[in-house]
């Protein structure tokens, strides 16, 4: 991880930390740990807050542009992700480990 992403990350948990979570949220990411594991991967970086990777892919990932609480319709597309409508660059793990990305294959 470079260094541009790990302070991304840094600020990332910051945000994420002081924003409530409807305890809708809440129930909904422990699902989907429990369905997918507690790692989930977007485009190329791994994370294991399940709230933090649908701010991101509800909000972009410019955290000044995040709101500062989430509403319905944020858990909206929660339950809309549950139910299998899942997000563009979203990989979920397998025993084998995470699909590499296209970016990530012709880099190697």
């Amino acid at each position: 991880m470079g260094i541009y992403q790990v302070e991304a990350r840094s600020r990332y948990e910051e945000k994420i930390e002081a924003i409530q979570k409807p305890a809708h949220l809440k129930e909904w990411a422990v699902h989907m740990e429990a369905r997918y594991g507690k790692e989930v991967k977007l485009y190329n970086d791994v994370y294991s807050d399940w709230i933090l990777c649908l701010m991101i892919v509800r909000w972009g990932g410019d955290e000044k542009q995040w709101p500062s609480e989430f509403t319905s319709k944020d858990i909206h597309r929660a339950v809309t992700w549950f139910k299998g409508k899942t997000p563009h660059g979203i990989t979920y793990k397998t025993e084998a480990g995470f699909e590499k990305t296209m970016s990530e294959m012709l880099l190697n």
